[in-house]
């Protein structure tokens, strides 16, 4: 059953995972210290649009989604959603 297309439902794909340095002989640090600890990576598809990002830190993973909400006229209705209690946010 096909549903229809709602321009203000949107679908990211979020994918983590720890990556970790090698030492100078190409393996994994028994116990990683310093510049040879692991790192969190990510990436984040719009799936509407196939749009990816690779990020390795949530600021990128956020810019991204606001980015493509305010390509897609909705970046005002995530600032300040309707149905949430709390201050309104003036223009």
């Amino acid at each position: 059953m096909d549903t229809p297309f709602d321009p203000h439902r949107y679908l990211f794909v979020v994918r983590l995972w720890l990556e970790a340095s090698l030492n100078a002989d190409g393996r994994v640090p028994a116990v990683p210290t310093g510049e040879n600890c692991s790192q969190w990576r990510g990436s984040v598809e719009n799936v509407v649009t196939s749009q990816r990002l690779y990020f390795t830190s949530l600021a990128e993973l956020n810019d991204f989604i606001l980015l493509q909400l305010g390509e897609q006229g909705d970046l005002k209705a995530l600032i300040q959603p309707e149905d949430m209690p709390g201050p309104a946010i003036q223009n």
